[in-house]
C-alpha cells in the first residue's frame, strides 16, 4: 500500500523533471492555478469543518433529547406503579364496601322479620287479650303502659330501620362513587400506557438518528482528512514550483548573457 509520503516524494520529482524546461512565466501560470486550487481547498475544509461542527452539536441536541426521554420514561413508569397501587387500593375499598352492604343488608332483612312477625303476633292474639285484659284487669295503668311499651318499641325499631336504610345508602353512594375513581384510574394508567409506548418509540427513532449523525460525523472527518492531504501535497508542489521557477529565471538570466556575449 503506498503511502502519502510516497506519493508527496513522487509528485515533487515528477513535478521537478515536468518544469525542468518550462519558462519561469509558465512556472508562474502553474503556481497561479495550484494557489487557486489550494484557496478551493481551505474553502472546502472550512466548510467540512463547519459540517462536523454543526453535526457534533445535532449529536450533543440528540444525547440530551434522548437523556430528556428517559427521564420522561423513568417517571412515567413510576407514575403507572403508583396508579396500579391506587387501583388495587380502591378494588379494596369497594370489596370493603360491599361487605358491609350486604351486613347492613342482612340486619334489615333480619329486622324486617322481627317486625312482621310481631305485627302478626299482634294481630292475632294482641287483640283478643287486650280485651280479655280490659274485661279482667282493674289495673288499667298496666294496659295504658303495655300500650305504651309497645308503641316505643315500634318507634325504636322504626328508627333503627332507617337507620340501616341511611346507613345502606352512604354505602352505596360510596361503592359507586369508588366505581367511578377506579375507571378513572384505569382511564389514566392506559393513557399512561400509552405515553409510555410513544416515549419509547420516540427513544428508539431518536437513538437511530443519533446513529446516522455519528456515521455522518466520522465520513465528514475521514473526507476533512484527504483534503488536508491534498492541501499539505499541493503546498509542497507550490513550494517545489517557486524553487523551478527560480532555477527556471537563472536559466533564462544565463542564455540571455550568453546571447548577450555571442552578439
Amino acid at each position: 500500500m503506498i503511502n502519502r509520503n510516497h506519493i508527496i516524494i513522487f509528485l515533487i520529482l515528477f513535478t521537478s523533471i515536468f518544469y525542468a524546461d518550462k519558462s519561469s512565466s509558465d512556472i508562474q501560470k502553474d503556481i497561479n492555478r495550484k494557489n487557486n486550487e489550494l484557496e478551493t481547498l481551505k474553502s472546502e475544509i472550512k466548510q467540512v469543518e463547519q459540517s462536523i461542527s454543526t453535526k457534533l452539536k445535532e449529536e450533543q441536541l440528540s444525547n440530551e433529547i434522548i437523556k430528556q426521554i428517559n427521564n420522561k420514561i423513568s417517571l412515567t413508569e413510576k407514575l403507572i406503579k403508583t396508579l396500579n397501587d391506587e387501583e388495587n387500593y380502591l378494588i379494596k375499598l369497594i370489596y370493603k364496601a360491599e361487605d358491609k352492604i350486604k351486613l347492613k343488608e342482612k340486619e334489615l332483612f333480619t329486622l324486617k322479620n322481627q317486625l312482621k312477625n310481631r305485627v302478626r303476633h299482634l294481630y292475632k292474639y294482641g287483640k283478643q287479650n287486650l280485651i280479655s285484659q280490659m274485661m279482667q284487669s282493674d289495673n288499667w295503668n298496666k294496659i295504658i303502659y303495655r300500650t305504651k311499651y309497645l308503641q316505643i318499641l315500634n318507634e325504636y325499631e322504626q328508627i333503627i330501620k332507617n337507620r340501616i336504610n341511611n346507613s345502606l345508602k352512604e354505602l352505596k353512594n360510596e361503592k359507586s362513587s369508588l366505581q367511578k375513581e377506579k375507571q378513572n384510574k384505569i382511564k389514566l394508567i392506559n393513557n399512561k400506557n400509552n405515553e409510555f409506548k410513544n416515549l419509547e418509540n420516540e427513544k428508539e427513532r431518536k437513538k437511530i438518528y443519533l446513529v446516522k449523525i455519528r456515521n455522518q460525523k466520522n465520513e465528514l472527518r475521514k473526507n476533512l482528512q484527504i483534503k488536508k492531504d491534498m492541501m499539505a501535497e499541493v503546498e509542497n508542489i507550490i513550494k517545489r514550483l517557486y524553487s523551478d521557477k527560480g532555477e527556471a529565471k537563472k536559466r533564462e538570466e544565463e542564455i540571455t548573457k550568453e546571447r548577450y556575449y555571442f552578439n
